[in-house]
């Protein structure tokens, strides 16, 4: 959930000039560190995705070809197997600003290279790169079996993700450089871990953590990982005709009646009957290390809440902001009305101008502020500022 406002204030609003560009620095084993740009940069993607619910795990990853121009991405295959084994990738992106012809570039996020492939003969690489939470494949173990609370459940998951080998995570870094979150809420979660049962990754418990706790999960762009609610207001953003190569798409996703939570390996199942919503189908959520009856109870009325009021999804084609981010709140013009919405998905790609294809799911307009003071509100039709205006989301003139 990156703020996009803190990246405008660093650029001019000729941010949106075509002219793009995208940078990678790599950090290899053996000291090496080629920077990728310009073009040597063949193809660059960035995909990221997530559940308004947490009921999936959140993906981040890029996917980036680049020539090998000279030989500077060479490396021995078999003696030198590990030099791109989890090696750093800085990324910096970007646009040309119209004013001062330079390259105003923002970070693009860190990320660890799982998977090289050599491409013509080694005159081309591709390379796919994950965040953190992509390498914490690493089944759960003790001491995490023996924590009673989601806080101690999550710090003992950070912990031992510090400790593995395979997470990309330097051993100096404490629990909390690693982690952001509200570990005093989580602390009045009660949970149980059954070892060799359930056989969570680290990632998964995570997952489950920020589900059982009304979460989002995802990883910032210096690598921290994150827990926590979405934001309230809306970024500096608005997919206005400006951007959209056409209209946004809407879909309704299914009428929800009835929310039942199913937690402690199915032996308490908390259901909630909703009056008037009787027409609506049953949603099953199922937590089995959820251990509270208060808490599971808690999460049947915020997935019923944000199930019945996030039944608009928005699916549009744009010129790409790299500033945008997964889980950041927007502003969606969608006929006469701007509704408020949080994106779930962005599958970006650049080859010399950033176009991108974004999800999100409308918010209840009660709970987010939708400010736009410094938008394009030139490129709303007079109806959508009307209803702007007459809703108080952006103040009088």
């Amino acid at each position: 959930m990156q703020q996009v406002s803190e990246y405008w204030e660093q650029v001019n609003r000729s941010f949106f000039t075509p002219k793009a560009s995208v940078s990678i620095t790599i950090q290899r084993a053996d000291g090496k560190a080629p920077f990728i740009t310009g073009t040597d940069l063949i193809s660059f993607s960035h995909v990221k995705s997530g559940d308004l619910l947490s009921g999936s795990l959140t993906q981040d990853k890029i996917i980036f070809t680049a020539r090998n121009r000279n030989g500077f991405l060479s490396y021995d295959a078999e003696n030198d197997s590990e030099v791109y084994e989890n090696a750093l990738c800085v990324v910096q992106e970007g646009f040309m600003n119209a004013e001062s012809s330079a390259y105003d570039s923002i970070d693009g996020g860190r990320y660890y290279i799982s998977e090289v492939k050599q491409l013509q003969n080694g005159q081309q690489y591709q390379f796919t790169a994950q965040s953190v939470l992509g390498f914490m494949t690493e089944k759960a173990k003790t001491p995490i079996s023996e924590t009673y609370n989601a806080r101690a459940m999550v710090i003992a998951v950070i912990e031992q993700a510090i400790a593995s080998q395979g997470v990309p995570i330097p051993s100096t870094k404490t629990v909390y450089e690693v982690l952001e979150c509200d570990l005093d809420a989580l602390a009045e979660i009660g949970v149980e871990y059954i070892e060799n049962t359930d056989n969570y990754s680290l990632a998964e418990i995570l997952q489950l953590i920020a589900a059982m706790s009304g979460n989002l999960l995802y990883v910032d762009r210096t690598g921290v990982i994150h827990i926590e609610p979405h934001g309230t207001v809306t970024e500096h953003y608005v997919l206005s005709k400006k951007v959209l190569y056409k209209q946004a798409d809407i879909e309704y996703a299914a009428r929800i009646g009835n929310v039942t939570v199913q937690a402690n390996h199915g032996q308490f199942v908390i259901g909630t009957d909703y009056e008037g919503d009787k027409i609506g189908g049953l949603q099953v959520v199922t937590i089995p290390i959820l251990d509270d009856e208060t808490a599971a109870s808690d999460l049947c009325d915020y997935v019923y809440d944000k199930l019945t009021n996030g039944r608009k999804h928005f699916k549009a084609t744009c010129r790409f902001d790299p500033a945008l981010d997964l889980f950041d709140v927007i502003a969606v013009p969608f006929q006469d009305v701007v509704f408020p919405a949080i994106v779930t998905s962005i599958n970006a790609s650049f080859n010399g101008a950033w176009k991108a294809d974004i999800q999100a799911v409308a918010l209840k307009p009660s709970d987010i502020t939708l400010d736009l003071r410094i938008c394009d509100i030139e490129m709303l039709t007079i109806e959508q500022f009307e209803h702007l205006r007459i809703n108080q989301l952006v103040p009088d003139e």
